[in-house]
């Protein structure tokens, strides 16, 4: 037995090194990037707080201050430490920037080009972006390609009012993106929206996907309970938000125990629903256009429940 175990360790040795590396570069990699930013941080943050000492890193003091200022003042801080961190993201996982062309617009995604053969596909949930795919992609990395899109009509993706957003039309882009890429077939991973987008994709293309991986999925219903989609039918739509206070009922309704973020997070991710309001209202709405109740017979081509049971 010993000598077995001492096998296995000698055989587990070169990838156990090869870990710790990796973990002692990439810490590396985030001290650097930090003490990088740390100026433009300490003026998106500090700037604002006028008189207070930008030494004192007393995080409660400075939560309070940052509370007292206004919604824009504190969502512009929210949008810089936002794009710090996206950025830090993609460079622990060397991810590229980049851009294609299908029939309606731009879709801007990003990629990573380790010496892997197979590839992870993340697709966003509604109101989300490829950039919220950085944390699972960061546990991946080493062991795959990977690549997120921003589905049309959010992120840096094509927007157009004369568009109609459904779950068609968003089979067909996800479609002739990968076609585009040259990156099939994949292993999809999508979260929520994105979970359907990976089911439609999986129907109608089976041969450009590896493997499916659903992660708190829409389009799919559960007749014993009520949903948001029972909402959705009646024109209801929770992710078109005006108010603060709407806000806050998207926050708790969305999640089972809301994370918690800073003020000026929150600030920067409701102006962000605010400017999109009128597309995220038309993408609810022209995906259940003309459904009246859960016996409506067009739910069964909208939902999944009877291809995943087949």
């Amino acid at each position: 037995m010993p000598v077995q175990w001492n096998n296995s360790f000698e055989r587990l040795r070169p990838n156990t090194e090869k870990l710790k590396s990796w973990v002692s570069d990439t810490r590396k990699h985030v001290y650097v990037t930090i003490d990088q930013w740390r100026p433009s941080l300490e003026a998106a943050v500090f700037s604002p707080l006028k008189s207070f000492d930008h030494q004192d890193w007393n995080l409660t003091r400075i939560q309070e201050r940052i509370a007292d200022l206004q919604d824009s003042t504190r969502a512009r801080i929210g949008h810089e430490v936002f794009l710090k961190s996206t950025a830090l993201g993609r460079q622990l996982i060397k991810a590229q920037l980049c851009e294609t062309q299908v029939a309606e617009g731009t879709i801007s995604y990003w990629k990573t080009n380790n010496a892997h053969p197979e590839t992870i596909l993340f697709i966003h949930g509604f109101g989300d972006s490829k950039d919220g795919c950085y944390p699972l992609a960061l546990h991946l990395t080493r062991h795959f390609n990977m690549m997120a899109f921003d589905l049309p009509g959010f992120g840096s993706s094509f927007k157009d009012d004369h568009i109609t957003y459904n779950f068609e039309n968003y089979g067909r882009w996800i479609e002739e993106f990968i076609d585009k890429t040259g990156s099939g077939p994949l292993h999809v991973i999508g979260n929520s929206l994105g979970g359907a987008m990976a089911m439609k994709l999986a129907e109608i293309r089976p041969d450009l996907v590896r493997t499916v991986t659903l992660i708190d999925t829409a389009a799919v219903i559960d007749p014993r309970f009520e949903s948001a989609y029972d909402d959705f039918i009646k024109g209801k739509v929770i992710f078109q938000i005006k108010t603060r206070d709407d806000f806050e009922t998207f926050w708790k309704t969305i999640f089972h125990r809301p994370p918690m973020l800073p003020i000026f997070l929150k600030d920067y991710l409701f102006e962000q629903f605010k400017l999109n309001y009128d597309v995220y209202g038309r993408f609810i709405l022209d995906t259940f256009h003309g459904i009246t109740s859960r016996n409506d017979p067009a739910l069964d081509t909208l939902f999944m429940d009877r291809a995943l049971s087949t």
